[in-house]
């Protein structure tokens, strides 16, 4: 059987540190090489490199080319991380990264290949990141938003619709495809065809879909399921639990996590947490029945996330004492639906009892963690993460 070559993992003979005695005293130089390491902005150019190859054909020049790329990146990568034991390493390729001009005068001095070389290289400068990468950096999502802002205020007052909308008899005019060579010049993301980028077009649109469904659902619904009716409500603390929910607000959308004490959102969800049970009530269901009576009955526009972040406990607590009995998910060989390629049932759990009624044995703390993602699904915002490249 003849030996596909393409399926042979990257190898080479890596170097080595050099044998030392441990001293105490200076093994803080070790954590000094660990500083300002680029293991992730050279992971994110080799996942920009195997993007990039969806652009040509198999097999050509600037495919072949771009794959030599990817394999050195294996290289780059290991060398980066190995530094820290003191390996000498070396920058990405400066003609990766950056374009080169050439000056009038260059070219009466190069060759007409060294000049082909160069402008091989340039087109295959790696300026850019993927598509799906808005959803990993926010910085990146701000400026392509503002990038497609920019060009549908264009597109609006050249042809009355949005860039993306353009109908099909006027993509043909010169005009439109000047405007095109000059979008895809300009795009800080790479909007091409690769599996990463299909597959996060795909679930953006399941998203939508999802989303469209949560904004559509009867708040009052919610409302009935989560508020205890034998709880009342006090128009002080409800006031006073108001000024809680601004806090939150202001917290959350003016991103002030970074320069606050607090190193998770959930460490402040909790000081919240703390400072209404010592403030307003000592009682968390209470609290709980506050904060769904102002977010689902006072503010049905507005986001619930309040609720659930704040006082989930005493939220499950209102429901627990109203039907210890619910409905969930389980994994199962037989079940009735499939998501994620597992099969699962609708079971019963008695809350009370903390066990399942049904003949599928316990449901485990790890079957809980699996839904977690519904969560998401239905969560408006994307918490990004920061840029992490270096």
């Amino acid at each position: 059987m003849a030996l596909n070559v393409s399926n042979i993992p990257v190898t080479y003979k890596p170097q080595k540190a050099q044998k030392c005695k441990i001293i105490d005293n200076e093994l803080y130089k070790v954590d000094v090489l660990g500083f300002n390491q680029k293991i992730g902005y050279i992971t994110n150019i080799s996942t920009t490199i195997y993007e990039m190859q969806s652009q040509y054909e198999e097999n050509s020049a600037e495919f072949e080319e771009l794959e030599t790329r990817g394999k050195l990146c294996c290289k780059l990568q290991s060398v980066e991380i190995d530094s820290q034991k003191g390996i000498a390493k070396k920058p990405i390729f400066k003609h990766w990264t950056k374009y080169r001009k050439i000056s009038e005068e260059e070219k009466e001095n190069l060759s007409e290949l060294e000049i082909s070389e160069i402008e091989f290289d340039n087109k295959l400068v790696i300026d850019k990141r993927p598509y799906f990468m808005r959803h990993i950096y926010s910085k990146r999502n701000r400026e392509y938003q503002e990038f497609k802002a920019d060009f549908n205020r264009y597109s609006q007052s050249m042809w009355g619709v949005k860039f993306n909308e353009i109908p099909n008899n006027i993509k043909k005019t010169q005009e439109y495809i000047n405007t095109k060579a000059y979008y895809d010049q300009k795009n800080p993301l790479l909007e091409t065809n690769g599996i990463m980028n299909r597959l996060c077009r795909h679930m953006e649109k399941e998203l939508k879909e999802v989303k469209k469904q949560n904004k559509t659902c009867d708040n009052s619904k919610i409302f009935n399921i989560l508020f205890n009716t034998n709880i009342p409500i006090d128009e002080i603390k409800l006031e006073q639990i108001k000024e809680k929910l601004q806090k939150y607000n202001d917290f959350k959308q003016s991103k002030m996590l970074k320069t606050s004490e607090f190193h998770t959102y959930e460490q402040f969800y909790k000081r919240i947490r703390n400072e209404c049970l010592v403030e307003i009530s000592n009682d968390i269901q209470e609290l709980a029945n506050l904060a769904v009576y102002l977010c689902y009955s006072l503010m049905p526009k507005k986001k619930k996330d309040f609720c659930l972040d704040c006082f989930g406990t005493g939220i499950v607590q209102n429901l627990q004492s109203r039907n210890n009995k619910v409905m969930l998910p389980q994994k199962c060989e037989d079940g009735d639906f499939e998501y994620l390629g597992d099969k699962y049932k609708m079971v019963e759990l008695d809350l009370e009892k903390n066990k399942q009624v049904d003949t599928f044995g316990e449901i485990t703390n790890n079957d809980f963690n699996d839904f977690n993602v519904f969560e998401d699904l239905v969560n408006d915002d994307f918490e990004c993460f920061e840029d992490l490249e270096l």
